[in-house]
């Protein structure tokens, strides 16, 4: 049985943002579209691509802008989260950091209850399929800033954007 998978196309004044979307929601977020199509054949049953409605489109358009704007802290966009259970708990912990504030990899790790794991949650965040919508640019290494494998925007911006001061090396 195939699973439908709808693609967006969203041209921004940042740049162009490719969306996938399952009947569930929202399940990737990128800057290509042949990365977000290889994503689905990974992690996805048999996916049929059609192009995604234009409300879908829009609602996902709307809620970008006002964010990288900063007049919008979170989404509200339904999403379909595909991972390990390892990796779901991770990007769980992600929606817990509030805007405007920062945690370390070692203190999510903690947060879900698994210590000694912190190159693991970094792994996971490298791994978000749904970067600003799973906040991972807000989760930084105790000696700095770290890396960020998001979409549209550097880590350091993202984090300016929220007015969260950082030293960047």
């Amino acid at each position: 049985m195939k699973e439908q998978v709808e693609i967006a196309q969203l041209e921004t004044e940042w740049g162009v943002v490719y969306a996938l979307f399952t009947v569930k929601g929202l399940c990737w977020l990128g800057e290509s579209n042949t990365a977000g199509k290889q994503w689905a054949k990974a992690h996805l049953a048999n996916p049929s691509f059609s192009e995604a409605k234009q409300e879908k489109r829009e609602q996902l358009f709307s809620q970008i802008k006002t964010f990288l704007n900063g007049t919008c802290d979170s989404f509200s966009i339904p999403y379909d989260l595909r991972g390990t259970t390892f990796q779901q708990s991770v990007w769980q912990a992600l929606l817990t950091i509030p805007y405007g504030q920062t945690q370390t990899y070692a203190a999510v790790a903690k947060y879900i209850h698994k210590p000694r794991a912190v190159r693991a949650v970094g792994s996971a965040c490298r791994k978000n399929p749904l970067p600003l919508v799973i906040p991972c640019h807000r989760v930084i290494s105790s000696r700095g800033i770290g890396n960020y494998s998001g979409v549209l925007k550097s880590k350091k911006e993202l984090l300016q954007l929220e007015a969260i001061s950082c030293t960047c090396r």
